[in-house]
């Protein structure tokens, strides 16, 4: 299988190993089981050396296999036509925020956070999707993980109500994850648009 994304996100040492991984990957995945392939393939040490590519185990952990699973999420995302997207996106009027993904359909924004863990990391999205919501009241945060007993723990949090900022935590090597996917297809994202925080009938003196 070949990557659909942009060269520029495959032109480093992550990108890289991702694209060695997909080698002898169908194309025929659901979004749950190719997303299960490449962790499989992140989960092999022997897949990070060679052709000089030689990555210790404590870098693997902290930066390329974090990386990757972004990589995947893109992927998913660009092969079920679930586009346009930002990545690594700020925006105007939401404070503390730089989303992992950011679409925006005819209606609201949607977001979502891609964790290999959560730990306390979940916290972050939480607090992110807080901001968000507060500006735009019908948006949803929606944070992807490959922990699927930490997914569960918080899913039932957001339950009980002690979890605000956050729709559903996804398992990605689950059939929830492919429920998402067909949930967004369902809708139709687009660019976003300049805003102008003038407004009205104005008389301007420059």
């Amino acid at each position: 299988m070949e990557s659909i994304l942009p060269a520029k996100l495959l032109n480093n040492q992550a990108g890289k190993l991702y694209k060695r991984f997909l080698k002898g990957c169908s194309g025929n995945l659901s979004p749950a089981d190719f997303a299960a392939y490449v962790c499989q393939q992140m989960d092999e040490p022997s897949n990070y050396s060679g052709d000089g590519n030689v990555i210790d185990i404590g870098q693997k952990k902290k930066s390329v296999s974090g990386k990757i699973f972004e990589l995947i999420i893109a992927e998913t995302l660009k092969q079920h036509g679930i586009t346009p997207f930002y990545m690594e996106a700020m925006m105007w009027g939401v404070p503390n925020s730089k989303f992992d993904f950011l679409c925006f359909d005819e209606k609201t924004p949607v977001i979502i956070s891609a964790k290999i863990s959560l730990a306390e990391r979940w916290r972050q999205s939480a607090f992110e999707g807080y901001f968000l919501k507060q500006v735009y009241r019908q948006a949803k945060a929606y944070v992807i993980t490959n922990k699927e007993n930490s997914a569960m723990i918080r899913n039932r949090d957001i339950e009980g109500n002690k979890i605000a900022g956050v729709d559903y935590f996804y398992y990605i090597q689950s059939n929830d994850m492919n429920d998402l996917i067909n949930k967004l297809k369902l809708l139709k994202f687009k660019k976003a648009e300049p805003v102008n925080p003038v407004r009205g009938n104005l008389t301007i003196i420059e």
